[in-house]
């Protein structure tokens, strides 16, 4: 099932976010003409409307962009769950790569823990041997959240939650080409988690609409670090670049 991507918007609407966001501020505004006579003088005003700035500071995610560029080791916030990542270089381009072997499921966590919704892009470049061809995608969430898996051995691009598999659509991978993916998470004005994702070769351009798309009953997202994540069946390096996570555009 595929939805038209959302466009950006630029200003707030009656069921935005930052519109629900102003009108619960509005409960916390207090007027010194409503204090009774003898505590007007002594309640002075930061007082009264510290709570109001309190409650209308934003909660902000950092933008987090991996290039790899003029580095020699990981960043401090990748951490490693499973096999042996290290940055490589070929020719002007640096990358992330994965070593061929062992041949299990290998996984690293950037940026830090959170809780809000967001979203990841990332390009990553396979291969085939024989009919041996690997799996890759990216996620969300954490190692147990929501991951967009490539699986060429059954020509399928998959959106999980941990290991169960949400909704999938047919995909034909190139192999020994870069592939872009693009997962969001957001949460909807009923409370629910809505997942849209697609995946394209780097070279071509992105799909006008979600490729896949799937609403979670779960009314909270799940706290944990967004995630890269391959198993190299054909026993070639997994590389991944220009990696982005950042809030979700509603």
């Amino acid at each position: 099932m595929s939805t038209e991507r959302p466009a950006p918007i630029s200003s707030a609407s009656s069921h935005s976010p930052a519109a629900s966001r102003a009108r619960s501020d509005s409960s916390f505004i207090i007027h010194r003409s409503s204090l009774p006579a003898r505590l007007r003088a002594s309640v002075p005003a930061w007082f009264i409307i510290l709570p109001l700035l309190i409650a209308a500071a934003p909660s902000t995610q950092p933008t987090l962009s991996y290039t790899f560029e003029n580095l020699s080791a990981l960043p401090d916030d990748i951490l490693v769950l499973s096999g042996e990542f290290s940055i490589q270089k070929e020719n002007t381009n640096s990358f992330l790569e994965l070593a061929p072997s062992p041949i299990d499921s290998h996984a690293i966590l950037l940026g830090q823990e959170s809780s809000t919704p967001s979203s990841i892009s990332a390009r990553i470049f396979a291969s085939n041997t024989g009919k041996r061809s690997p799996e890759f995608g990216v996620g969300l969430a954490g190692p147990a959240g929501y991951k967009l898996s490539l699986m060429p051995a059954v020509n399928q691009l998959q959106l999980l939650k941990n290991e169960d598999v949400l909704t999938s659509v047919p995909y034909t991978w190139p192999p020994s080409t870069w592939t872009s993916f693009h997962l969001q998470l957001t949460k909807l004005p009923t409370g629910k988690l809505q997942l849209q994702a697609t995946a394209h070769p780097s070279d071509k351009p992105a799909p006008a609409q979600w490729m896949l798309s799937h609403t979670d009953p779960d009314e909270d997202p799940p706290k944990g670090r967004a995630s890269l994540f391959a198993t190299p069946y054909s026993e070639t390096p997994t590389r991944f670049d220009d990696i982005t996570v950042a809030p979700a555009r509603h």
